[in-house]
């Protein structure tokens, strides 16, 4: 079951980091003004929910994102960058005859 918390009277300089420092701990928050204050409302997942959710935003932290860019080589680089890898083809020919 969820946990919950409210806090009352909070003045207008403080309720953004009251609100900031909830969301830190992982609940979601409410805020509703109240005769010039502000009433901020918490909803903590119950300890099931928070370790999914923990487990879930570790998980989004590390995932990256590689780019790959692809660059049209020359015939040249190209041949080049083969037989560096020691995969160049020999053409067929004409084998030749006799040494003239």
């Amino acid at each position: 079951m969820p946990r919950v918390e409210t806090l009352t009277e909070i003045p207008d300089e403080e309720v953004d980091e009251v609100v900031e420092d909830f969301r830190s701990e992982g609940a979601k928050v409410q805020k509703k003004p109240e005769n010039g204050t502000w009433t901020v409302i918490a909803t903590f997942p119950d300890e099931g929910e928070s370790k999914a959710a923990k487990a879930k935003a570790k998980a989004k932290a590390t995932t990256t994102t590689t780019t790959t860019t692809t660059k049209k080589a020359t015939p040249a680089k190209a041949k080049a960058a083969k037989a560096k890898r020691g995969k160049t083809k020999k053409k067929p020919g004409k084998a030749k005859k006799g040494g003239k």
